[in-house]
């Protein structure tokens, strides 16, 4: 039984193509969502419907088809080259072909190394299909990947596109490699320039998609060891800096009913820095109505979820103590003023974070920001001279 194969043509242009005789060249509609790409027409042939029939009444209808798109899918459920609104998933690679009754007529520019325009996936993406491949189903895999944060997703996205673009120019399996190949990718990085608290990210990152053992983990741990013996990385500060400076500065902001609500927000996000020594990122997720009044002064508990939280650790709580021989540098004070001086956002928001945007905020402070205001007030006082 001979495999002829037909070429699927668009409506209208039928007659046109008949005429001709020659469709090679011609470009498919076909644009996937999110990324508009071009797929050459050798990726639209399908099988020709009667010799397709004939395999239907041998082997049954099958359920899926692993190979197609919307112009010449044999089934109503298929997986798509790259993504396809009206398909089960993009890339059938990606999916476990077990107890599956399926069809396959792959199409010819299949080869990543092909003129097809390759799609880079976002970094999302690729966790989520290396979780596939591990075999863990997808609900699970949901939970998981709440495991990072944002900021980390975000760190991570950028090494694993350019991992993807790396393994598809030097015809490399993504989800599989050899600690030879990882060593080969963060030399190529190395050797652009990057740092090595970089450097080690990257490594970090490719150890969430793949599969290294022990061996290949010292052997990695050795290479990076040589890449900082080669260009040495030390913090940015290696000294501290007089907070008197600050705190003569501010302290002049004072009494605390005067101020415009630009100096008075300035004057508690710098108290709240030095009083406490908690990240800026704590910091930010004071809540007014987590905070207890107390005779002593006030409490606050971080009941929002941090970079340092933990389940086995326990929440930080801020305490503010009222600071009487000082008023003017009394940083529970210059809170309560704040409260004052916010009042009607208070009670529209009773979930509004302490240090936040609202109404008569300078244009400086945004919610969960609050480096603007203190790197103004340093800023300012290197410039007076301070």
């Amino acid at each position: 039984m001979s495999l002829n194969y037909q070429p699927r043509y668009h409506k209208g242009r039928m007659k046109e193509e008949k005429q001709r005789k020659e469709h090679r060249g011609r470009q498919s509609r076909y644009q996937p969502y999110p990324k508009r790409q071009t797929l050459k027409i050798e990726t639209e042939y399908s099988l020709n419907q009667n010799i397709y029939q004939e395999i239907i009444n041998i082997f049954g209808k099958p359920e899926i088809d692993l190979f197609a798109s919307k112009l010449n899918n044999k089934c109503d459920n298929y997986i798509s080259w790259v993504r396809d609104p009206g398909a089960l998933t993009a890339d059938a690679f990606t999916i476990p072909w077990e107890n599956l009754k399926l069809y396959a007529f792959p199409p010819f520019a299949i080869d990543p190394t092909s003129d097809v325009e390759q799609h880079i996936p976002s970094g999302l993406e690729i966790i989520r299909k290396s979780f596939l491949k591990k075999g863990i189903p997808e609900d699970s895999i949901t939970i998981m990947l709440k495991s990072l944060s944002e900021s980390t997703l975000r760190q991570y996205s950028s090494t694993l596109q350019k991992w993807w673009s790396y393994c598809k120019r030097n015809k490399i399996g993504v989800y599989v490699a050899s600690v030879g190949t990882i060593i080969s990718f963060l030399r190529e990085l190395f050797q652009k320039g990057i740092s090595f608290a970089t450097l080690n990210s990257h490594k970090s990152a490719l150890s969430l998609i793949l599969n290294t053992s022990s061996s290949d983990e010292a052997l990695l741990k050795r290479f990076l060891k040589g890449a900082f013996r080669t260009k040495p990385s030390f913090p940015r500060y290696d000294v501290t800096w007089d907070p008197m400076i600050v705190l003569d500065y501010i302290k002049q902001w004072h009494p605390l009913e005067s101020l415009s609500l630009e100096k008075l927000v300035k004057k508690l996000v710098m108290l709240l820095v030095l009083a406490t020594g908690h990240r800026i990122q704590t910091l930010s997720k004071l809540k007014i109505e987590n905070i207890v009044n107390m005779e002593s002064g006030v409490e606050i508990p971080i009941t929002d979820l941090l970079k340092t939280s933990r389940y086995d650790r326990e929440q930080p709580v801020i305490k503010l103590k009222y600071f009487d021989e000082r008023p003017d540098l009394c940083v529970a004070k210059t809170y309560k003023q704040n409260v004052v001086m916010t009042s009607h956002d208070n009670n529209n928001n009773k979930s509004r974070y302490l240090v936040t945007r609202h109404q008569k905020t300078p244009h400086f402070l945004y919610n969960g920001n609050i480096g603007g205001p203190i790197r103004a007030i340093q800023s300012r006082t290197k410039a007076s001279g301070h």
